[in-house]
Order: structure tokens, then sequence, then C-alpha cells
């Protein structure tokens, strides 16, 4: 919730918090990298958003939002590579096709 209201340090001091105690959950770490991500700690993003993918090699939103994060850091072909992974993820959700689209408008 503090994430989704603007409160990115908050929300990211709070998933650290939760992480003592599921170090290992894709899902909050990927959330944490969002939060850098909108505090443009572009290499703290990328950090915890590889970090989810030890854990969950097949995150898809993790590797949509690496592609983000590495097209916002300047790395156009490594931006398109997390993207083609999001595709081959499953290409027919909404995550998969919104890949598609970026790799299609880039």
């Amino acid at each position: 919730m503090l994430n989704d209201s603007g409160f990115k340090q908050k929300a990211i001091d709070r998933y650290k918090e939760y992480l003592k105690f599921d170090p290992e959950n894709p899902d909050v770490l990927v959330d944490m990298g969002v939060c850098y991500y909108d505090l443009q700690n572009y290499a703290e993003a990328e950090k915890w958003m590889k970090e989810a993918l030890k854990y969950e090699p097949k995150h898809q939103i993790a590797h949509l939002n690496l592609g983000i994060v590495s097209l916002t850091s300047g790395k156009h072909d490594e931006a398109i590579e997390w993207w083609r992974k999001a595709v081959e993820i499953n290409p027919n959700n909404n995550i998969g096709k919104k890949a598609q689209e970026l790799i299609n408008s880039h």
C-alpha cells in the first residue's frame, strides 16, 4: 500500500523488514526493485529484480521490468532481450503481450 501511495522509501523499508522473514520472496524483491526504479536508483532496481530471478527464474514481471530498467539506463539491446524472455515465458497473458508491444515499439 505504501508503494502504491507513492511512499517509495517507506515501502522499501517495509520490504526489507519483510525479507528478514522471507528472503526468497520474488514478488517482494521485484516490488522493492520497482520502488528503487521510481526513485531513479536504477542500479538498485536492477539488483533486486535480478535477485528475484535467482529464486524464480521464470518470474515474468521481473523480466518485463528489467527490460524497462535497462532501457532507461540506455541499454537498448539488453532491454529487448529481457522482454523477449518475458514473451517466451507466456506470450498470451497481459505481461507477455506488453513485452511484445515494447519489443515492437523499440
